[in-house]
């Protein structure tokens, strides 16, 4: 009996001595079987008896890890005694283990040891939405709110957390906006006084109280418009006759007021937030001015210039240059007349003296042929009546023999450049009411007392004659003559 048990004695330390034994321990005594999926990684040693079979015995050894489950990334280091395994925030699952096999081999004698141990992943689920006053705010586009003074309620809805944890809330709220008296500012439901004309976002954290670095987000824009641009519309084109009334629509987006104002030669006779009824007074323009806003106060306004009445000349040119006395031109020349409002209106060209030819005639732009000089009158008028006129002195710059006389009309003193002085016969001024000479200057220098001569220039006394209509008339050598049309006044 006492050599049976000796013999078993020897059998169970011959066991004991070849037994392997495998097990999964955590880095610096760190819990690692319930994690955090935070940045920084969990780490799992490989605790392992190699009882008998060692490389000393001539057996191989190698460890395999596995991560399964809620994992992003997973590596073993070194010898694979250490295993690093960073874990994603996602919903927990009972396939998260961390295993080890460890894998003994001499020749045909083969075994595996394993060891598993479950693993908890401390989750937060993703906010899913968040309402503004109790509707479904949008991510895809800008969330608008009505200017206002009124407080407004935000919530999100509680996210799950698994293992269940309290949930701290962090709120960003647009510049200018404000937590509302008596509001919590950490739940997830605040309530809050927005400020006007915002452009900008909302943004609420979510975290587990137990892991300050795990937390998820949730952000909106949103905008409290501002009025949008003002437009008109029956704003007339042609000019309004003095003593009508038009009318005026104004529209403008996000706008809850409306203000009309007038000047010049309108006055706004009545008006009902955005219609205008317009009364066209003395003047030749004016303006009319709508105006809009909302709670934001930021107003927004459109000013249109109205023209009442016949037209008003703003300019006159020959060939874009200003008038003068006279403008020379090559022909052709073109005369222009600007006035206050286009539309509608027309000009009437009328020769008043000397000759050549007026083209397009009605137009407030005609082409002229010179044949040497023209008096030309150009008269406005449009549906209202006849308007401003004014008279263009034009001269062909071909013609080498003189310069139209000026000025004229004249008072005392009439005068001319004579261009060809050598070829000139004599200069007459005739009365158009009564027959007969009444200044002439001859080519051999004779002169009557009231006709001079300074160099090229060509004066004649006017003062002490009858007013009226006079011919001044131009002889030249080679029977070119010329005849300008001349008044007193």
């Amino acid at each position: 009996m006492k050599k049976a048990i000796i013999f078993l004695f020897f059998v169970l330390q011959f066991i004991a001595s070849n037994g392997q034994t495998v097990n999964i321990t955590c880095s610096g005594g760190a819990d690692c079987f319930s994690v955090t999926p935070c940045a920084t990684p969990n780490t799992y040693l490989a605790d392992i008896n190699d009882g008998t079979r060692t490389t000393a015995n001539g057996y191989s050894r190698d460890i395999s890890w596995i991560a399964t489950g809620a994992r992003s990334s997973a590596s073993a280091s070194g010898d694979k005694l250490s295993f690093s395994v960073t874990w994603d925030n996602q919903p927990n699952s009972p396939a998260d283990f961390v295993t080890i096999a460890v894998f003994y081999a001499k020749g045909t004698d083969t075994l595996t040891k394993f060891a598993q141990k479950a693993v908890t992943v401390k989750y937060i689920a993703p906010i899913t939405q968040m309402s503004i006053n109790g509707v479904v705010a949008s991510q895809m586009q800008a969330n608008s709110l009505a200017c206002g003074t009124q407080t407004i309620t935000i919530g999100v809805p509680t996210p799950t957390t698994n293992p269940s944890s309290g949930i701290t809330y962090t709120w960003f709220l647009p510049s200018g906006w404000s937590f509302a008296p008596g509001s919590p500012t950490n739940s997830n439901t605040i309530s809050v006084n927005p400020s006007a004309g915002t452009s900008d976002n909302i943004l609420v954290q979510a975290r587990r109280n137990d892991v300050p670095c795990l937390q998820e987000s949730y952000l909106i824009s949103v905008t409290r418009p501002l009025a949008g641009t003002p437009t008109l519309t029956g704003v007339p084109t042609a000019s309004i006759c003095s003593g009508s009334y038009f009318y005026l629509i104004g529209n403008a987006t996000n706008a809850t007021s409306y203000n009309w104002s007038t000047t010049g030669a309108l006055s706004n006779t009545f008006a009902d937030n955005n219609f205008a009824e317009i009364l066209t007074t003395s003047g030749s323009s004016g303006t009319v001015t709508f105006t809009v806003d909302n709670a934001c106060q930021s107003p927004k306004s459109i000013t249109r210039t109205i023209y009442v009445g016949t037209p008003v000349i703003t300019n006159a040119t020959v060939d874009w240059q200003p008038l003068a006395y006279p403008n020379y031109i090559n022909n052709p020349g073109f005369l222009t007349i600007t006035v206050n409002n286009a539309e509608g209106s027309s000009t009437n060209w009328t020769l008043l003296n000397g000759s050549g030819n007026i083209y397009y005639a009605g137009q407030n732009q005609v082409s002229v042929y010179a044949y040497p000089f023209m008096r030309v009158e150009g008269v406005t008028s449009n549906q209202c009546g006849t308007g401003e006129a004014r008279t263009f002195y034009v001269q062909d710059i071909s013609n080498g023999y003189y310069r139209m006389a000026s000025p004229n009309p004249a008072t005392s003193i009439i005068s001319s450049e004579i261009l060809a002085m050598d070829a000139l016969k004599k200069v007459t001024l005739v009365s158009a009411a009564r027959p007969g000479i009444v200044r002439m200057y001859n080519a051999n220098g004779s002169l009557n007392a009231d006709t001079h001569r300074n160099n090229n220039i060509l004066s004649f006394d006017t003062g002490n004659l009858p007013r009226g209509l006079y011919y001044l008339n131009f002889f030249f050598e080679g029977n070119r003559n010329y005849t300008e049309q001349i008044e007193l006044n």
